[in-house]
């Protein structure tokens, strides 16, 4: 009957922990050094080493305005050339650390019309899932003329994604 159906409940519960620091230096109000460091750990992702993941990123900026040269030049209000190069990194939208499952097809039967479908457990945990990482490069200036009354920023930037992941469909 109605009673007889037994509905189970399950939570699945995400886990993630980060740590940072950053450095920076300014030396004459012209030349700025940073240096920013990361890590993170997820239970998303694969077990051991590909849990953890450190990244990071240097940057620079040179206050051009602040030299000799453009110190007192009443026009240009703001000139300051930056750059920065690092790595970093998010989850993914992959959420399967745990067990990984494959399809077969029983094979000890003699007649094939009487095979049947099945699942088998491959690993326990899908160690090689990892973040989704990328290096940035960045490079930029600031002009500001008049005051800053008129003033352009521009910024170019190159990413390299690698370790990418994807949802797939199967064949069930």
């Amino acid at each position: 009957g109605e009673g007889d159906y037994m509905f189970l409940k399950t939570s699945d519960k995400e886990r993630t922990v980060g740590f940072f620091g950053k450095v920076g230096y300014t030396y004459d109000g012209k030349y700025t050094v940073s240096l920013t460091g990361r890590t993170d750990a997820s239970n998303q992702q694969g077990g051991g080493k590909t849990m953890w993941l450190p990244t990071w990123t240097v940057s620079g900026k040179w206050n051009a305005k602040q030299e000799n040269f453009l110190i007192d030049n009443e026009t240009i209000s703001d000139l300051s050339f930056r750059g920065s190069y690092g790595l970093t990194a998010t989850s993914g939208p992959a959420t399967n650390s745990l067990a990984i499952y494959l399809n077969k097809l029983t094979i000890s039967r003699f007649n094939p019309n009487s095979r049947e479908t099945g699942l088998e457990i491959d690993q326990l945990q899908n160690s090689d899932l990892t973040w989704e990482k990328q290096y940035e490069a960045n490079l930029g200036f600031s002009l500001g003329m008049w005051n800053n009354r008129v003033y352009l920023q521009t910024d170019i930037y190159q990413r390299k994604a690698f370790d990418l992941i994807d949802r797939v469909r199967t064949s069930g």
